[in-house]
């Protein structure tokens, strides 16, 4: 994340990963702090012998211990700002997202060995997500079965591209032997845009939806706040080979999960994939049980919880019974 240091070792990487965080206490919520990404991953690209960027994504609070008493160093992302996180990390050109962190329960990041607490995190320590990650799994099934086919392209201002008047896009191009795809970002949290888009369209192509596979009708254009569309000028032989390559990944990521499915219920002795009514209903108990755990801990890990906490020596005591218990329970 050091700019010096991207321009002295960028030479000799095959792949760079930035991680810029920026979520603190205090910065503002309207995707402000977001957008100079788009910057940091084009400059990576330029300066990474690979011309490859693999963008880390902040999905994490945390305290820093000083003197007996914990300090804020970063807040948790509300779900548009990871939403604008992704798609700007697409706009600008990243061959991949990566996210820190998954959940804090490994050894190396205890807080007690190291001064450092991650209170929130893309999952909590009974495997219950929340609406950042939500975003994420949507990201993942729109956009990520589409990357693989524009993962090593060219990235460019290649077409003129025009909002309409009074609107704003965040808008990157990636160019290949497949067309041009190009990445139009909402680049505010705070509200819809609901306007047009004007892409200059070379003679005998055409712009086609690489999220809904259809070919684009018009210059109209809705996104939800900090949302992208990905819109792709080809010919319709490009994109007939593009489409079919993007709904055979989707296909299988489909498939993958119904195997992971089958996989779970294998290991509970059911070869055939199919589950007692019992067996689910246990299940079912189970999932509510972790996610009461998740609710628990949530609520002592709130900022204001921990301030009025740390004047109480009753509260660790309680938040370790909680882990505890919840281990022995698990």
């Amino acid at each position: 994340h050091l700019p010096g240091v991207r321009r002295k070792i960028g030479p000799v990487l095959e792949v760079m990963m930035p991680d810029v965080y920026n979520f603190y206490p205090g910065t503002p919520t309207d995707g402000s702090v977001v957008l100079p990404h788009f910057k940091t991953i084009r400059e990576c690209r330029e300066q990474t012998a690979g011309k490859r960027v693999w963008y880390m994504c902040q999905a994490f609070s945390n305290r820093h211990f000083r003197n007996g008493k914990s300090t804020y160093s970063a807040r948790y992302p509300n779900p548009e700002e990871m939403r604008l996180e992704l798609y700007t990390a697409v706009a600008a050109g990243a061959n991949g997202i990566l996210f820190f962190v998954y959940n804090d329960h490994v050894t190396y990041l205890d807080g007690k060995l190291r001064g450092e607490e991650f209170d929130w995190t893309l999952v909590d320590q009974w495997g219950n997500g929340n609406a950042a990650y939500d975003e994420i799994a949507d990201f993942g099934r729109k956009i990520v079965p589409v990357m693989p086919s524009f993962i090593d392209a060219e990235a460019g201002d290649f077409l003129k591209t025009t909002p309409s008047a009074g609107h704003e896009l965040l808008i990157g191009q990636l160019r290949n032997e497949y067309g041009t795809l190009i990445i139009a970002v909402n680049p505010t949290t705070l509200h819809e845009f609901d306007g047009q888009l004007d892409i200059q369209v070379p003679p005998d192509t055409r712009v086609y939806d690489l999220v809904t596979m259809s070919e684009v009708k018009g210059n109209g254009l809705k996104l939800r706040p900090a949302e992208g569309a990905l819109r792709l000028v080809a010919t319709p032989e490009q994109y007939e080979n593009v489409a079919e390559w993007i709904n055979n990944r989707r296909q299988q990521m489909e498939q993958g999960i119904v195997d992971i499915r089958r996989a779970e219920l294998a290991a509970a002795g059911f070869a055939d994939g199919k589950a007692s009514q019992e067996w689910l209903d246990a299940e079912k108990k189970l999932v509510d049980i972790r996610r009461q755990f998740g609710q628990i801990n949530r609520h002592l890990t709130l900022p204001k919880t921990v301030a009025k906490a740390e004047n109480d020596p009753e509260y660790r005591k309680l938040h370790d019974r909680l882990i505890k218990y919840s281990t022995r329970y698990f």
